[in-house]
């Protein structure tokens, strides 16, 4: 799984490519026709571009440019290092931010691992979202997400917005106290660990219910 957006730069191209619909490098690789069976001298190199700070900043500062295989790049794409971080930045600043900002991120969204401290102005994620061992303090605008949404492990005290999420919750060992305006969640949901001690009466939950009794 990618973590952050991923991109594929190819050999005598000029343009890194990339899916609106996905993060991830295999759908990418896939969709190009890709022969993923050589590492030295190879044809393409996937390229993963972290937040630093606010999931939709515009400001290229606010990425980290993270190249798979760092040991084996090659050598037509060691020469152009620096253009290519220029280039994938300036796609992912000016094309993809911005319908992340009017459309929502159409795929997962992992993020652990990163420095990310804000989602901005992110309404919806259209498959799971992964924020463990983030600096989030807050969903922010954040309505639905797609699927699970796994908030253990971070920093996180409520559910600000949002209102559905179409797979499992997980708020296990969390500072959240109440589920505020959720209204449906489609998996299970953890609340072990928590101070939740009662539910919406509005609310559907397609699983099991996790929580101390």
């Amino acid at each position: 799984m990618c973590i952050g957006k991923g991109m594929i730069v190819r050999r005598f191209q000029e343009e890194p490519d990339y899916l609106m619909d996905s993060n991830d490098h295999a759908p990418l690789v896939e969709v190009l026709g890709l022969k993923d069976n050589k590492l030295v001298d190879r044809n393409f190199v996937r390229i993963e571009l972290w937040p630093t700070d606010e999931l939709t900043s515009t400001n290229p500062d606010d990425w980290d440019f993270k190249v798979d295989e760092e040991g084996t790049l090659p050598s037509w794409f060691e020469e152009k290092q620096d253009y290519w971080q220029e280039k994938c930045l300036t796609v992912l600043v000016s094309s993809i931010i911005p319908q992340w900002v009017k459309k929502g991120v159409g795929d997962s969204l992992y993020l652990e691992g990163t420095q990310i401290k804000s989602l901005g102005q992110l309404k919806s994620v259209g498959d799971s979202l992964y924020l463990r061992g983030t600096q989030i303090k807050s969903l922010g605008q954040l309505k639905s997400v797609g699927g699970s949404l796994y908030l253990r492990g971070t920093q996180i005290k409520s559910l600000g917005q949002l209102k559905s999420v179409g797979g499992w919750l997980n708020l296990e060992g969390t500072q959240i106290k109440s589920l505020g305006q959720l209204k449906s969640v489609g998996g299970w949901l953890n609340l072990e660990g928590t101070q939740i001690k009662s539910l919406p009466k509005s609310l559907k939950v397609d699983g099991n219910i996790y929580k101390v009794s």
